[in-house]
């Protein structure tokens, strides 16, 4: 099943004369992960928020698992703002958690379920040690509050997570946990960011976005090889694909460890070749 169907959708902003979405085309299949990159001001975030209805298009349609009722998006799409805060208001992270599914009205035995398990999905589970249930959100590291908003949209059951600019605020370490977590995370994933190493490591598939058009889309190791195409949009390659580039070796790896593959493959080849000369 398509998770997500955009159909020539269209949007401007009240009281602006250019559109800030210009017929927009693509689909993202279940449990597919897939990143939006594009420089600031391409609408990347104006798109997500169409995802979930909180901005109708004003042509076009978008369907969220066959179904266009914003009730029916609304109950399948999660999105996680690019500053947690913005999600983050209760006293406690359980509160936080939990404040979905109580407005669902469901049962509290059922609402305490939910928000263990949404916590143990992104690494904050009550067997750490920590009672994070009880911790105040504005006590946490920015990290850990991320992982919080993460948790405060996966308690509500949904099947498709959309994130915006997930890693605009975090350190590398932070940024690596992260990116860690959604690799492990089942569900649908829609990224939008202008952080090409963090697309290249977390998505198989690339939207590239520019002045509110789709300009090309594709598999990750085509998109984001290609220099020239960053570069028009504002954006660069990957830096172990810059670093291929300069090498002069044909390969063009777009993510970290795949470069260091090769690498150690064509060192090994170095060495064989040496060994096979003449010996004295």
């Amino acid at each position: 099943m398509r998770a997500i169907e955009v159909n020539d959708v269209w949007y401007r902003y009240p009281n602006q004369k250019e559109y800030a979405l210009k017929g927009i085309n693509f689909e993202v299949e279940e449990g597919e992960k897939v990143a939006i990159i594009g420089a600031n001001g391409a609408g990347k975030s104006t798109l997500l928020l169409h995802f979930n209805g909180i901005l109708k298009p004003e042509r076009g349609e978008i369907k969220i698992m066959g179904g266009s009722d914003v009730k029916w998006m609304r109950s399948k799409v999660g999105l996680v703002f690019q500053n947690p805060d913005d999600q983050l208001f209760c006293p406690t992270v359980f509160e936080d958690v939990a404040f979905g599914p109580l407005n669902m009205g469901l049962p509290e035995e059922e609402v305490v379920k939910r928000v263990e398990k949404a916590l143990k999905a992104v690494g904050l589970s009550e067997n750490s040690g920590v009672k994070w249930g009880d911790r105040a959100p504005h006590h946490l590291s920015y990290g850990e509050r991320q992982r919080v908003a993460i948790a405060t949209v996966l308690s509500m059951g949904v099947d498709i997570l959309i994130l915006d600019e997930p890693t605009s605020n975090l350190d590398p370490k932070m940024r690596e946990s992260l990116m860690e977590l959604l690799l492990t995370f089942p569900h649908t994933v829609v990224v939008a960011t202008h952080d090409i190493e963090f697309a290249a490591e977390v998505c198989e598939r690339i939207v590239v976005m520019d002045k509110g058009e789709i300009v090309e889309e594709g598999v990750a190791e085509r998109i984001l090889s290609d220099g020239e195409l960053l570069k028009s949009v504002g954006l660069k390659a990957p830096t172990i694909v810059r670093i291929f580039e300069e090498l002069g070796i044909d390969e063009k790896p777009v993510r970290f460890h795949d470069g260091v593959e090769i690498l150690r493959r064509l060192k090994q080849i170095r060495i064989n070749q040496r060994g096979e000369g003449p010996t004295m």
